[in-house]
């Protein structure tokens, strides 16, 4: 991610410490910025008032974290409204990933899965291996209809040591969502070598372009992106929301 760096921020890195005197001549963000740099730190995205006052929010990569003023002091965890029991970290890490050009994505490198008249349209990311995909599968995705999922295989390899050998048995297998379904729903792989040519490279460097950290990782048709084993309620909200 490119970090803008005003000059005079650029200069105070450079040329001497921020303290008292240019906190007073740099807006927080910068000097937020700045500090974090200085401490460190490769990038820093997005940075905005968070609902806590004294606080900011600096959001990268679909990550989000609270520093004060200064940038010198940092906290990590999330904030929730309890009236609303809005998870307001999470709403604000969505609300910093980068938007997608649907019409950019290689669906011909996804797994295709059609429900009733399938109009709309859903992405996903997923990990063969990823309990949390499961969950999706099993508990949220059943309960929407009239959409088409294209569900590119994404297999974190750091943290499920089988699932790209997996991901290349359901990717191989003569029908693709079949394949798909077996093995979410029933635990059950095809049988076949996994030597056929796969999309799994260029998934993993759709992926890295698209900041997806973890699985799943959906993408909306008007490119929003929401990571995470969503409900159902919250995938319809933004399923209704692009129409």
């Amino acid at each position: 991610m490119s970090i803008w760096k005003p000059a005079a921020v650029v200069a105070a890195i450079t040329l001497a410490p921020f303290g008292a005197a240019h906190a007073n001549a740099a807006a927080p963000e910068d000097l937020i910025r700045a500090n974090l740099l200085r401490a460190g730190e490769k990038s820093v995205g997005s940075i905005t008032p968070s609902p806590v006052k004294g606080l900011y929010a600096v959001s990268d990569n679909g990550h989000t974290l609270y520093v004060d003023a200064s940038g010198t002091r940092v906290i990590q965890g999330e904030i929730f409204d309890m009236q609303t029991r809005e998870n307001l970290t999470e709403k604000a890490a969505i609300a910093a990933l980068p938007r997608v050009d649907w019409k950019s994505l290689p669906l011909k490198d996804a797994i295709v899965t059609v429900k009733g008249n399938g109009k709309r349209k859903l992405a996903v990311f997923s990990d063969p291996d990823c309990p949390y995909c499961h969950m999706l599968e099993e508990k949220s995705l059943p309960e929407i209809s009239n959409v088409t999922i294209y569900t590119f295989l994404y297999p974190l390899d750091g943290l499920h040591p089988d699932a790209t050998r997996k991901a290349r048995l359901l990717w191989c297998a003569p029908d693709h969502a079949a394949a798909w379904d077996a093995w979410m729903h029933h635990g059950v792989l095809p049988s076949n070598a996994g030597t056929c040519d796969t999309p799994l490279a260029r998934n993993a460097a759709l992926g890295a372009t698209l900041h997806v950290n973890g699985t799943p990782g959906l993408v909306f048709f008007n490119g929003a992106q929401v990571p995470g084993a969503q409900q159902a309620s919250v995938i319809e909200k933004h399923l209704e929301a692009v129409r």
